[in-house]
């Protein structure tokens, strides 16, 4: 009689001890779900504001949905907290124009823009990193600056650039972190990134911004 108490007792003490973790889990989705859900609508308010802006300033031609002229838009998480960020790219211009925005402390954050020749921006999701590429015209010096996204705001993790003194290579003088160093170390250094991520980019309209934030 004693033994059968026991295991009585045990066996409610277990199932109360799984309904509590369920309803922690459960309750833990559903903040997660609220969470997710509110920094996606702010997304989208960014997106709509982007497209109103263009269509004020530019008229019915601001926007070619077309795909060849046109603002375009995707979401890819770049610091691997499971939030992802905003990436917005203007294809109206010849070179690379994107600006990237983040999720933090309940705002949409403008994190880095990138325009034209003199800065390009490559993401690495893979690596939790985002790449910005400089060339300066004058001393035909090439390189990247590696950045992590962290508390809202970017931070540097490593640099590496070339200068170029005969146009053909044999001179060249290779850089990480503003100390020279080997081509090949600068090309080790390059290579454990791996290759830019290819963006699922989508034109700013009301029904890729219905369909995507959500």
């Amino acid at each position: 009689m004693g033994i059968s108490n026991k295991m009585r007792k045990r066996s409610g003490i277990a199932l109360f001890m799984v309904m509590v973790i369920f309803i922690t889990l459960f309750s833990e989705s559903n903040v997660y779900a609220a969470y997710k859900t509110d920094y996606i609508k702010l997304y989208a308010k960014k997106l709509n504001s982007i497209e109103k802006e263009w269509y004020e300033k530019y008229g019915d031609e601001g926007i070619d949905y077309s795909g060849n002229k046109s603002i375009r838009f995707c979401l890819l998480d770049l610091n691997g907290d499971g939030i992802k960020e905003l990436i917005v790219r203007d294809m109206n211009v010849r070179f690379d124009a994107y600006e990237v925005y983040t999720y933090y402390n309940k705002k949409v954050k403008l994190v880095t823009a990138s325009y034209g020749v003199i800065l390009m921006l490559n993401t690495y999701s893979k690596k939790n990193a985002i790449g910005i590429m400089v060339f300066d015209d004058n001393s035909k010096a090439y390189g990247t600056t590696y950045y992590k996204i962290k508390n809202g705001k970017l931070k540097k993790i490593e640099s590496c650039y070339y200068e170029s003194k005969d146009f053909n290579g044999k001179k060249d003088i290779y850089y990480i972190n503003k100390k020279v160093t080997s081509k090949l170390k600068y090309k080790n250094l390059i290579k454990k990134y791996g290759n830019e991520d290819t963006l699922d980019l989508h034109v700013i309209s009301s029904n890729n911004i219905q369909k995507y934030c959500n």
